[in-house]
């Protein structure tokens, strides 16, 4: 069962009094400005508005969501000394911006906070991960990852369903001998689209293995688009392998989208790599960048950012995460995000 919203709203409201009282007892706070909440609106946006006079900062926030959104950019960008990079009309650029952490065992219940701190409004779950009153009370959105038309989950905000046009035993299978790739995933999004019958957005990701893989999906991906329902969101890898593969070259998807004439009036959602490698915490910000400036002219309805597993606190995979979701709010370079996460916390990271 979902949150009572007014017990969800007591709940974040006290968790912003909490941090503003920590960033009030650092060391530096003598030297910094003192921060204020002065209005949250009862609405659904994620906007705020930020003005600094006599030492003192206010911002009005456009929901509860949005002042915690406000309250970690502002306390952070503060003890940086890049305040007025967080100041005035902000909102952010991606409406949706889900995470995907692969390995959910480094995740914490308590981490979802975390993630709202780092600036993600969405997570993407398991169908077996059940939502907990953490989770509900966050305010994140829940997209469910589910593997079959029967494991639909009663409670969601989006379906998150990934291809099987790379199961090997694609072809073996009774009824799709004579489909074309193309053909097989117009059938399989529309039977899935059947199944939730408009009551749940979808996000149908297709999958790339390797540089030829891809080659062959760009021929046909772009006419594919056009065949989705009205409430079904295109996901792919932004490069030519596996998302969480940085070694390949761009999906040739974008250059098609580059060629087009047309936009497509379906959403469309690239996957990219986060960072997060088990052996080193990898910064992937020049890559990230290069795929968010392709994010033009068509419809994204979003970006989904990857990661293999969830960062302890002060190491650099957290600065990855926060520099690149930071990167979605305001369009900045994820470099420069970097280097503010750096400043806040003094250079000190593993």
């Amino acid at each position: 069962m979902l949150a009572n919203p007014r017990i969800k709203f007591i709940m974040i409201e006290e968790k912003i009094r909490q941090t503003l009282e920590e960033y009030s007892k650092t060391p530096e706070a003598k030297r910094l400005p003192e921060i204020r909440c002065c209005t949250i609106q009862d609405g659904g946006g994620e906007g705020y508005v930020a003005s600094r006079s006599r030492g003192v900062v206010e911002f009005e926030a456009e929901s509860p969501l949005a002042a915690a959104y406000a309250v970690n950019q502002l306390t952070l960008a503060s003890r940086s000394g890049h305040l007025a990079e967080f100041l005035g009309r902000r909102k952010p650029h991606h409406a949706l911006r889900p995470i995907w952490i692969t390995d959910m065992t480094t995740f914490q219940h308590e981490d979802y906070e975390r993630l709202i701190a780092f600036g993600y409004n969405a997570v993407i779950l398991d169908a077996d991960m059940e939502a907990t009153s953490s989770f509900q009370d966050s305010g994140l959105k829940r997209i469910v990852k589910v593997a079959s038309l029967e494991a639909l989950p009663c409670e969601a905000d989006y379906i998150f369903w990934e291809s099987q046009c790379l199961d090997p035993e694609f072809e073996n299978r009774p009824n799709t001998g004579h489909f074309l790739q193309a053909d097989f995933m117009v059938a399989e999004v529309r039977e899935v689209e059947q199944a939730l019958r408009g009551t749940c957005p979808l996000i149908y990701y297709v999958p790339t293995s390797d540089t030829e893989t891809a080659e062959k999906q760009c021929r046909w991906l772009s006419d594919f688009c056009d065949e989705v329902g009205p409430y079904t969101t295109v996901a792919f890898s932004a490069v030519a392998g596996p998302p969480w593969e940085d070694q390949y070259p761009a999906h040739p998807f974008w250059e098609v989208l580059r060629c087009c004439p047309d936009v497509s009036g379906t959403p469309l959602m690239p996957i990219l790599y986060a960072g997060g490698s088990k052996q080193v915490p990898l910064l992937t910000l020049d890559l990230f960048d290069k795929f968010l400036t392709r994010c033009y002219r068509h419809h994204f309805g979003g970006v989904v950012s990857v990661c293999d597993r969830f960062p302890q606190k002060g190491e650099m995979h957290e600065c990855s995460l926060w520099a690149t979701a930071q990167a979605l709010w305001n369009g900045r370079s994820s470099h420069l995000l970097a280097e503010t996460w750096m400043s806040a916390n003094g250079g000190n990271h593993r």
